[in-house]
């Protein structure tokens, strides 16, 4: 069985996670089994980075290994925060603070991963 390869699948992590929290941005809410489901997505691909990461650490250029650790810790930020949404109640003002440093830091993490991308397929 083929896997996608871990920086391009959190790369796709973590646009989507970009894209899910613009309405809870814009409207203060974001129902619990969507914040629980981007929780797992984001913690899964901070995993398989993370697992990659450390196979191939020494033999990494450093800027690949760089914005890959960068990424990760981003990864594991995000699912963090969303797995915040699920477990402590939050009021319209939390959860729109929460996705906009979401938001952020998926956008970060998508610019780590894709310059990540562009280093391995060049």
């Amino acid at each position: 069985m083929l896997t996608e390869h871990p920086i391009s699948h959190g790369l796709k992590v973590a646009r989507a996670c970009a894209e899910l929290v613009l309405d809870a941005m814009a409207y203060g809410s974001l129902p619990k089994p969507m914040a629980a489901t981007l929780s797992d997505a984001a913690r899964e691909a901070s995993d398989r980075l993370k697992s990659f990461c450390c196979t191939y650490i020494d033999t990494m250029p450093s800027d690949l290994r760089r914005v890959s650790i960068c990424a990760q810790v981003n990864l594991a930020a995000i699912s963090e925060l969303a797995e915040l949404l699920v477990t402590s109640p939050t009021t319209p003002r939390d959860v729109r603070h929460i996705a906009k440093n979401i938001h952020y830091m998926a956008g970060n993490t998508v610019d780590y991963l894709t310059r990540a991308e562009g280093a391995i397929y060049t």
